[in-house]
């Protein structure tokens, strides 16, 4: 078992400059906080904190609790905070950061806001803060600190360093060393001697009994040693059996013991840390299976397979895996007789479908289905892209021409471009448009102006080189997203940004679409090869995934996380899936 012994540095409280350390045997917490809201922010934040620390966490499920009403309550109030069980931390930060060092290793756990869990060892160190330090010193200088091993010495090193930065910021710092719990030797139980005398005389005499019995009974004597062989024989079968189901009971209990821990601490976990909960039960159910084939008592293996059973259904759970029927959300038909999707576009509540066979344009409100054809005839023909942004449809032909809801029009905004070579995709995104050229490896950017738009830009920096062969499926959420062969590409600020989906027990496969936007808080995957809807968050932590039987071509998607619809366009039928 683990314990844990602590320090705290906190420094340049001011009027205005609030700071917080505490601690208890397996809670610790560094907050801080400054401005005009100081004095209700700390007083809130006190409110909350000191009956955690009279009486200290027995679960998870409380620090879980806590942790929601912390940022539900006080969300812009800057702290660090972990709870210890067994040798797992659980983690939650706002604003802040924590760091672990395991010996010559040093790094942070969580940085910003959100949550996190991980095993802990003997001699490990935790650091809890806000986000200020890491402005004041770097992870490199951090590191050396903690190299002295010694927390009173780490903790004084530490608390030189910022004071010598002299940049007078509020400072909370809680820094925790990890140890091997001390465990009371008990002294073996000291048996009552038997005296020499007592050892004869018992030697004496039962030799001396024994032979008497045996001479008054000599007739019968072979019966009786028959007899006593025979029930000796029996007996030792039976003790052995018994001992032997015993030690399988003994067994199947402390591993029962064992994953029923696991269990409850992983559905315990499953909105703050899903990928720890899928761990926990996964490695609960591999040692149930495990035991499963090693037991031969029948009545133990049922009880075995129960308890399987409810695991298997908390990996349900906990994968989020649901299995959906597509159920018709809007027929295309009802706008016009014939009429198919090739592309959709979303903006809060208006959803546009190109229908590219009939050189036409629909505007959907995904609120009432009031529907509506906006455009058609050859302005439109050959419309290979489409975009949409407030009341405004981009559509991109060898030209980009822009359609008005409310004039039906579809006016020439920005003449072909010698620059273009092949355009995959548009979109629009805080009133300017961003092209997708795949032959270039290139993305375009026009900036809105007062008369229309700018000149031809650059999106990426002039050092990016990228492969965009084969990319497509434009997403822009402040963040430029795409997909290509599989993966998912981000950049931000015109510099690729490594991504990647952690968490999804099935990779994804080789044909995706993404959807995001600036009002939406996840990453949407569709993976037509697996016909499914992968949900992560945006730092690609997996969430959910919705898969479907029913074997229909996929043309597009997007998402409203308004009315909590994934929207998909087949043909002549948009689907919509409820989000969970």
């Amino acid at each position: 078992m683990l314990t844990a012994t602590s320090a705290n540095i906190r420094t340049h409280e001011t009027v205005e400059n609030w700071s917080y350390t505490g601690a208890n045997e397996n809670f610790f917490v560094a907050a801080q906080a400054g401005g005009e809201r100081v004095n209700q922010e700390s007083k809130a934040f006190l409110k909350l904190i000191e009956p955690v620390l009279q009486k200290p966490f027995t679960e998870v499920l409380q620090f879980e609790k806590f942790s929601r009403e912390l940022n539900q309550k006080i969300p812009q109030i800057v702290c660090a905070i972990g709870y210890l069980l067994d040798n797992v931390i659980y983690v939650y930060v706002q604003h802040g950061v924590v760091y672990v060092n395991r010996g010559d290793r040093f790094g942070p756990i969580i940085t910003g806001t959100g949550s996190a869990s991980g095993e802990v060892k003997s001699d490990d160190f935790l650091l809890f803060t806000g986000l200020t330090l890491g402005k004041q010193i770097s992870q490199p200088e951090l590191q050396k600190i903690f190299a002295a091993g010694d927390l009173s010495l780490t903790a004084k090193a530490l608390n030189e360093k910022i004071d010598a930065s002299k940049q007078n910021q509020v400072i909370a710092v809680v820094i925790v060393e990890v140890s091997q719990a001390q465990e009371k030797v008990q002294a073996a139980p000291r048996f009552q001697e038997i005296s020499e005398r007592a050892r004869v005389q018992v030697s004496l005499v039962m030799p001396r009994v024994l032979l008497g019995r045996i001479r008054r009974n000599a007739r019968p004597l072979a019966m009786l040693i028959v007899g006593l062989t025979a029930a000796l024989l029996i007996l030792t079968s039976v003790g052995i059996t018994t001992r032997h189901r015993q030690q399988q009971q003994n067994e199947v209990a402390q591993v029962l013991g064992a994953a029923s821990h696991k269990f409850e601490e992983g559905m315990a976990l499953i909105d703050l840390n899903p990928i720890r909960a899928r761990e926990l039960l996964l490695a609960a159910k591999t040692e149930l299976e495990a035991e499963l084939i090693k037991t031969s008592d029948e009545k133990l293996k049922t009880e075995i397979a129960s308890y399987l059973e409810k695991i298997n259904q908390g990996m349900v759970t906990v994968s989020r895996q649901y299995e959906v029927n597509l159920d018709s959300f809007f027929t295309l038909d009802l706008i016009s007789p014939g009429a198919e999707g090739n592309k959709l576009a979303l903006y809060q509540d208006a959803l546009v479908v190109l229908d590219a066979q009939h050189a036409a344009l629909y505007r959907i409100s995904i609120g009432n289905k009031a529907a509506k054809v906006i455009a058609a005839g050859s302005d439109i023909a050959n419309t290979q892209a489409v975009a949409v942004h407030g009341e405004d449809v981009f559509v991109f032909t060898d030209v980009i021409r822009k359609v008005t809801l409310s004039q039906a029009q579809a006016p020439v905004v920005i003449e072909k471009s010698d620059q273009w070579m092949k355009i995959a995709d548009i979109k629009a995104f805080a009133g300017n448009l961003y092209l997708l050229d795949t032959g270039r490896n290139w993305i375009w950017k026009y900036l809105r102006t007062e008369d229309g738009y700018g000149s031809l830009q650059d999106y990426f920096v002039f050092d990016t080189l990228v492969d965009l062969a084969g990319a497509g499926n434009l997403t822009i959420d402040g963040a430029v997203w795409l997909t290509q062969n599989g993966k998912v590409l981000k950049f931000t600020q015109g510099k690729e940004t490594l991504w990647q989906i952690s968490g999804l027990e099935q990779p994804l496969g080789n044909h995706l679409d993404i959807y995001t936007d600036d009002t939406t808080q996840n990453i949407y995957l569709l993976d037509t090869d697996n016909q499914r809807v992968v949900v992560s968050d945006k730092e690609g932590v997996y969430l959910a995934q919705y898969s479907w039987k029913e074997n229909i071509e996929i043309k597009d998607f997007v998402v409203s996380e308004v009315i909590k619809k994934i929207l998909l366009l087949s043909h002549g039928t948009i689907y919509g899936i409820d989000l969970h």
